[in-house]
């Protein structure tokens, strides 16, 4: 009985290891427990911090709430506008004319 505990080997993770019956090592993964914590953690960073998480932004959209707010006279919403659309698609022409001339009527 003593050659066959020498013999197996088992790989344990460091998350928090606790003693099973007869001496052996066991995890809380191996025992499973934690995998709800982990789902719950996971929901709650997706919640709470939606900064992780990157969204697609419809430029075409975003342009056209910048030029209504710039119609509106808006203009401290319409460069807000018009820079996440440049920060989108840094090659597009038009959101930096429109926020020239934006600067130019404010």
């Amino acid at each position: 009985m003593e050659d066959n505990r020498s013999q197996q080997t088992k790989v344990t993770t460091p998350l928090s290891i606790r003693r099973g019956v007869g001496g052996e090592a066991v995890s809380l993964l191996q025992r499973g427990v934690g995998r709800a914590s982990v789902g719950v953690t996971c929901l709650f960073l997706l919640f709470f911090f939606p900064t992780l998480l990157f969204s697609q932004i419809n430029t075409d959209r975003v342009m056209l709430m910048g030029r209504n707010a710039l119609y509106y006279e808006d203009y401290v919403l319409s460069i807000q506008r018009f820079n996440m659309v440049i920060n989108a698609k840094p090659y597009l022409s038009e959101p930096f004319f429109f926020l020239l001339l934006d600067n130019l009527y404010l």
